[in-house]
């Protein structure tokens, strides 16, 4: 009961904060989850919170998931309240105030990745542009649980390519593990599809046999070459459309917060 009344408490005071950036909670230890929205169960909260505090705990970096229902009120963009919120609360570690926020609003159906210090290195634009994208699907069903597990997987692996001291680019961003499944599918259909082209050609050339020599497919006397020339007829242009940024997110480049720190990370819609 004591617990809960002290998890109650947090909660309260981070609601507060949410409302009013501005206010700070001093040397309040704040939980890296505030479900605003309500959109959890409790037992979820719980479990994604222990999933947080375990990803933050084995990088000293803060991973926090904040969720609101409605923005309108504060006067203040996602980008601006989700730097707001991680500044004003005492996230982030060392002093830079290493971390990573994720802001989901409910209301406009939108999510916003802010980082601090160290994340501004470890998730470029490719980075948390790769991580919405990863997340947005599940946002989009209402899957929440697994929008914010796949947010706390992906940081944990974004943080061991880094501290490997090769962070993740747009050249080498982690792809998905394909079911073992695919193999023998693969070849098979493989298999299959060389199996009818081969059928296909054969029933083509029934009527064709094979000559004992070259000479044999010329008729004697049928070629006489009287003459030989070069003549420049026509070239041909290929033009490949240059490729841009994924126009599904927005931000990327580097700013400054109302409290002074430098932030990075960018959002989009789901």
């Amino acid at each position: 009961m004591i617990k809960k009344i002290s998890c109650l408490i947090a909660v309260v005071f981070l609601c507060v904060s949410l409302m009013i950036p501005a206010f700070a909670l001093g040397d309040e230890i704040v939980p890296r989850l505030a479900d605003g929205a309500d959109i959890l169960t409790e037992s979820q909260e719980e479990n994604i919170l222990e999933k947080l505090d375990s990803v933050s705990e084995k990088h000293d970096f803060d991973v926090v998931i904040i969720t609101v229902e409605t923005l309108d009120g504060s006067g203040m963009t996602a980008e601006e309240f989700a730097d707001d919120t991680y500044d004003y609360n005492n996230f982030g570690f060392g002093n830079q105030k290493n971390g990573i926020l994720l802001l989901v609003d409910m209301e406009k159906s939108e999510w916003f990745i802010s980082t601090t210090g160290y994340g501004n290195e470890v998730f470029t634009y490719d980075g948390w542009s790769y991580i919405g994208e990863q997340m947005k699907p599940y946002l989009s069903d209402g899957d929440f649980v697994k929008a914010f597990e796949t947010y706390a997987d992906l940081c944990d692996d974004f943080l061991d390519q880094a501290q490997k001291g090769q962070p993740y680019t747009s050249k080498n961003l982690p792809r998905g593990k394909l079911s073992l499944l695919w193999i023998p599918g693969s070849i098979l259909i493989g298999m299959g599809i060389s199996f009818v082209i081969m059928l296909t050609f054969r029933g083509q050339l029934k009527s064709v046999r094979r000559k004992p020599s070259a000479n044999d497919y010329q008729i004697p006397g049928s070629m006489q070459l009287t003459q030989q020339s070069e003549m420049f007829l026509y070239q041909n242009v290929t033009r490949v459309p240059r490729q841009t940024q994924n126009t599904s997110s927005r931000g990327g480049g580097m700013r400054t917060g109302s409290s002074g720190r430098v932030h990075g990370g960018g959002g989009g819609k789901f």
